[in-house]
């Protein structure tokens, strides 16, 4: 089975490469956006190089899967950039990939699709996305859908919560800067009140999921991937120093809440458990 990542080189991506290597039979094509880093295995990946008049199923290996993780500028989830130009491209993308043949495409989605929506979320509910980051996955998810009434394939959309990496080694999220404040030594973390309850997962537990989810056939649709149990941001930073061994003085109330996310937010796992028994 052979498989496309684009975004290979990402937090995410990086990741579930790794899961996708412990399988024997997969053929890899991973992407990259030097040239200095393009071989045999690793084709180049960059809108403003990409031909879209030509056959990008060919070019990148004819894969049975297209697992679609690029997306740029993700911190800069207000910038209207995502919606006036960036959701088009990957769109571009997407068409060109079925049209020439693809069966099977996988997107990573967002729980921010959700909005400011309180509680446990499904994959059922009608999204409201309030940011222009959110509210590009969303249309690209409506746009591929469309695209199922003209073309034969089958497709994932992957909503991803809330990710971060337990050694805070790597992303960009609370738990690194946690980290780095430490090798910074310094005398205090700067922080929101942390009581807000977001559904976190681990970087390699989520990337088990996604792998196990995207090899099997029956499940297909929107898939919450997340652990389904909200734990406060604070407790989780305290979680986190106490598996490092470290300690710091928290400075909490130093940051408001973000005013587009919600207080309290995790997926229902229903559906995707379905996934991952069969």
């Amino acid at each position: 089975m052979k498989i496309l990542i684009t975004g290979s080189s990402g937090f995410i991506g990086s990741n579930i490469i790794k899961k996708l290597q412990e399988i024997n039979g997969l053929d890899l094509i991973l992407t990259t956006r030097s040239l200095k880093e393009v071989s045999e295995k690793k084709l180049l990946f960059d809108f403003k190089d990409l031909d879209f008049e030509s056959n990008l199923f060919e070019y990148f290996g004819k894969p049975d899967i297209v697992l679609h993780c690029a997306w740029e500028s993700v911190k800069e989830i207000n910038a209207t950039e995502h919606m006036e130009h960036q959701v088009f491209l990957h769109m571009c993308f997407v068409n060109n990939m079925v049209k020439n043949g693809a069966k099977k495409i996988v997107i990573l989605g967002s729980c921010f699709e959700y909005g400011k929506q309180n509680g446990e979320v499904n994959e059922e509910q009608c999204p409201f996305p309030n940011t222009p980051y959110a509210s590009a996955k969303d249309y690209l998810r409506r746009y591929v859908e469309f695209l199922q009434f003209e073309y034969s394939f089958d497709f994932q959309w992957l909503r991803i919560f809330y990710v971060y990496d337990e050694t805070g080694e790597s992303g960009s999220n609370i738990i690194s800067s946690l980290k780095n404040s430490i090798l910074n030594g310094d005398s205090k973390f700067h922080m929101s009140y942390g009581e807000q309850e977001y559904d976190f997962i681990e970087v390699k537990e989520l990337s088990r999921i996604i792998v196990k989810v995207i090899l099997q056939t029956k499940v297909n649709g929107i898939l919450n991937c997340c652990t389904g149990t909200p734990i406060k941001v604070i407790d989780l930073v305290k979680k986190c120093l106490s598996f490092w061994g470290e300690s710091i003085a928290l400075n909490p109330g130093s940051f408001s809440y973000r005013e587009f996310e919600s207080l309290k937010i995790y997926g229902n796992i229903k559906k995707t458990e379905k996934a991952l028994k069969t």
